[in-house]
């Protein structure tokens, strides 16, 4: 009787260590994600509408300001709504958990993304 108790209280242990990890993990990819929308002025469907001072233009690349961050863009475009950015114009991708640009050499530019952990 001892045994099946001690066993039902682990197994009960186990899964409420998953579900917490679980729900942390999903706090902190909803939070990082959160904060990477919250570097434009809106969102909609696919357009990242920006801020305004954060494109800068060289004679080679166009990019955006997140922080102290210079991000490459491939293109800018404007509609009746503001200058925005598509998700796919970002030059090295975005990462697959946190949404944030990649860097030159496939990593994610966010220092808080679960990638890095």
């Amino acid at each position: 009787m001892i045994g099946k108790f001690f066993n039902f209280f682990m197994l009960m242990c186990v899964c409420l260590t998953c579900f917490c990890a679980h729900t942390s993990f999903a706090c902190s990819n909803d939070c990082s994600i959160n904060t990477f929308e919250n570097q434009f002025e809106t969102v909609s469907d696919d357009k990242y509408y920006v801020k305004s001072g954060t494109v800068f233009v060289s004679s080679q690349e166009i990019f955006l300001c997140f922080g102290e961050q210079l991000i490459p863009v491939t293109f800018v475009e404007c509609d009746e709504y503001g200058v925005f950015v598509r998700r796919n114009a970002f030059k090295w991708g975005q990462c697959s958990i946190c949404h944030w640009p990649l860097t030159p050499w496939g990593t994610c530019s966010n220092s808080a993304c679960p990638t890095k952990g």
